[in-house]
């Protein structure tokens, strides 16, 4: 799958020293992450690595003023989810992550120190998968405002769209009320849902899909509701719409995954 992870330029560095100062700003110094803040100074859409065992892999994901996060591991769609807490040891941000590869799954720690006027997250994280594995490993990643700061509204997100990574040939149509139907003619899924936009003003949107009739490996979200945080990249080429839904189905308890939708 090919997304947008490259985007940046001298303009945009210039963009993000202006545009910052309302919606993304904390006063902390460009070296360091001292003073105090909330986790709402670091709301928006992220993209850069988090490296496992030495090896970095490209992610993008979205952080929510209240914290809620998910970022995908682009290579092999591994989710990352939790909700960032304030620490007020170091000045960062840390959470409870819950990793979902696909086959197999875990809780770990993220600890972040929150740099550059608070446009870059930089830290460490591990976790224990079900399977026995251990992934650790760094996380840097770097705010994008030409990304999150679009207005949001349900027009806008309105459309047909098609399954961009998952190879289910899946079609996902939100009407202009925001209401979701997605259908796939490999898995057998449907899902019925519902988007919403809880700040016009940034382009974060809120999901939610009830997932029925899935076969094969899909089985496992029969009968599961599963919700997310997502954003609409139609900064280039053919517009994406991107989340890692997360709920509890029936038959495996706890799990994540992400959709990319292209329009």
């Amino acid at each position: 799958m090919t997304t947008r992870i490259a985007r940046g330029s001298g303009l945009l560095l210039g963009l993000v020293m202006l545009l910052l100062a309302g919606c993304n700003s904390s006063g902390s110094s460009s070296s360091g992450s001292s003073g105090s803040r909330s986790v709402a100074d670091i709301q928006g859409y992220y993209s850069g690595d988090i490296s496992v065992g030495g090896t970095r892999f490209n992610v993008e994901g979205l952080v929510a003023p209240d914290g809620r996060y998910f970022f995908y591991r682009l290579a092999d769609d591994t989710s990352f989810t939790g909700v960032f807490r304030n620490d007020r040891d170091t000045g960062g941000v840390r959470s409870r992550v819950f990793v979902d590869d696909g086959d197999a799954r875990g809780e770990g720690r993220v600890d972040l120190l929150v740099r550059r006027q608070s446009t870059r997250l930089d830290g460490d994280y591990r976790v224990d998968l079900d399977d026995g594995r251990r992934l650790s490993g760094g996380w840097l990643v770097d705010y994008e405002p030409d990304v999150y700061l679009r207005r949001a509204s349900r027009a806008r997100a309105s459309g047909l769209y098609d399954d961009l990574i998952t190879g289910d040939e899946a079609v996902l149509n939100i009407n202009s009320a925001g209401e979701l139907f997605l259908q796939s003619s490999i898995t057998g899924c449907t899902a019925f849902g519902r988007l919403r936009v809880p700040d016009r003003e940034v382009n974060l949107y809120e999901i939610r899909l009830e997932y029925a009739d899935c076969r094969g490996s899909r089985r496992e979200r029969n009968g599961g509701i599963y919700e997310g945080i997502a954003f609409l990249d139609d900064t280039l080429g053919p517009d994406q719409l991107i989340t890692v839904l997360e709920g509890s189905s029936p038959a495996v308890g706890r799990i994540a995954f992400p959709l990319v939708f292209q329009r």
